[in-house]
């Protein structure tokens, strides 16, 4: 017979080789067994929640279980939420219900940061499309005390970018629509609404109650410097809002002192302004440095007729911007991300070092070519100079005469800062801005500029000058 055997693992040829086979697959059986058991006695235990795992293994039963308890404590939360619902369909404060509601949002920030976010108190002055953004990411993100000031009422053109109105709040207080709104969300959040104007003579009633921030999301020139003025000079803590309904590149928005904003020609008129009372920076802003914005709009008869008959209006404009919802709302979504940041203790996020330097970069060219200009025109000391005029000083110049040359209004050409009257000395209030073109013109008419410019461009120019 032959003494060849065939087994699971080939041929051998004598017995002992067969025995070596045969305990091999003990071996293998007793291995394989000991896992399977381990593997069993693991997969007995039941986890807390599903996993990927538990899925792919149609653990279903164990799924449903977990999507029971879920639902049980969701009808739980639901149940208690409407217990706390009044006679008028509103609810009442539950703080139980409020921690709840913001437990992801304390988790975010910590308990002890989060602790202060709650006990903020944050004015809005201007409840448009950035103001009511701004103030809704503060009421969900649970600040409790909230204060709203606007004059105007929901108008069905403003729906369009408003961040909480509907249909049925047209020709209501933009103040109480929020308020009312807010309610339904947190009602144990204390929202007072003022429905007025800010001006200066009311600041001292309107920011009472020493607020950790204003957010500044006015659109009207005169009550945005004389908000921002009033809350530098009382040390108030304050973020404004440029111009944002213009713009459609979110990418372009950024934040930054009020000295090192750029590229926002609403923002250039507001710092001039400011200047003009003392302010230059300490003020936290959100502008979008957009070169290709929309333009302004005349009004018709019919629409400036309306303005005029409105009485809350302080000033009655004389054009219209279009605007849509996306940028106000990161406008307000920004503003009040800041706020949070701030009353949580974390550091704000300005916009970075290199970039503003960047922006500054033509203005420190400016600045030089003044110095020299001083030195070798009318042989004053270059460290006067310097000593007298900043970078900043050269932005605010360039900034009073929108860009332009201060004398034709052209925008080619090589600029520089020059004297406007060469008798008198130079200061802010005797510096234009001009193309080379002009500058060569100017620095050569024989005698003063009166005897030289017409009228008008005379006048125009002083009128800037004089507000520097």
């Amino acid at each position: 017979p032959s003494n060849k055997y065939t087994t699971p693992m080939g041929e051998v040829t004598n017995i002992s080789d067969l025995s070596k086979v045969a305990i091999s697959i003990c071996v293998g059986g007793f291995v394989g067994a000991a896992c399977c058991y381990g593997y069993f006695k693991y997969t007995e235990k039941t986890p807390t929640s599903p996993s990927s795992n538990d899925i792919e293994n149609g653990d279903v039963a164990r799924l449903d279980k977990f999507r029971q308890e879920e639902e049980k404590r969701d009808k739980d939360i639901v149940q208690r939420i409407q217990s706390t619902k009044t006679s008028v369909g509103l609810f009442s404060p539950n703080e139980e219900i409020f921690k709840e509601q913001t437990n992801r949002t304390e988790i975010y920030y910590g308990a002890e940061a989060y602790d202060k976010v709650k006990k903020g108190y944050v004015i809005i002055v201007g409840l448009g499309g950035v103001g009511s953004a701004a103030a809704h990411v503060l009421l969900r993100s649970g600040v409790r005390h909230l204060r709203l000031i606007d004059p105007d009422v929901v108008t069905i053109s403003s729906l369009n970018r408003n961040a909480v109105a509907n249909r049925n709040d047209v020709g209501r207080s933009k103040g109480q629509v929020l308020a009312d709104y807010f309610l339904k969300i947190s009602p144990e959040t204390k929202v007072e609404v003022f429905d007025t104007f800010f001006k200066e003579e009311l600041a001292p009633k309107l920011l009472e109650g020493k607020p950790d921030v204003v957010i500044d999301c006015i659109d009207n020139r005169d009550s945005k410097v004389e908000l921002m003025a009033y809350c530098k000079s009382h040390g108030i803590m304050m973020i404004s809002a440029f111009g944002a309904g213009s713009a459609n590149d979110p990418t372009k928005i950024k934040i930054a002192d009020l000295k090192d904003s750029f590229g926002c020609v609403f923002g250039k008129t507001i710092r001039r302004y400011l200047r003009a009372r003392g302010v230059t920076e300490g003020i936290l802003v959100v502008f979008s440095t957009e070169a290709n914005k929309k333009k302004l709009i005349k009004l018709t008869d019919d629409e400036i007729r309306i303005a005029m008959e409105d009485e809350v209006k302080r000033k009655v404009r004389i054009s219209k911007l279009g605007a849509a919802m996306p940028i106000p709302s990161i406008f307000g979504t920004i503003m009040a991300n800041s706020v949070l940041n701030i009353l949580a203790g974390l550091p704000v996020i300005y916009e970075e070092e290199n970039r503003v330097a960047a922006a500054l970069v033509p203005a420190q060219r400016l600045l030089k070519v003044l110095v020299k200009e001083e030195v070798d025109r009318y042989h004053v000391s270059p460290k006067l100079t310097k000593e007298n005029f900043s970078v900043e000083d050269m932005k605010t110049i360039v900034d009073a005469f929108e860009g332009k040359s201060a004398i034709s209004g052209a925008t080619n050409g090589n600029f520089r800062i020059t004297r406007w009257r060469i008798e008198k000395p130079a200061s802010m209030n005797n510096l234009i801005y001009v193309n080379q073109k002009d500058y060569d013109t100017h620095t050569s008419i024989p005698g003063a500029v009166d005897f030289f410019y017409p009228p008008p461009v005379i006048s125009r120019i002083d009128d800037i000058l004089s507000s520097m």
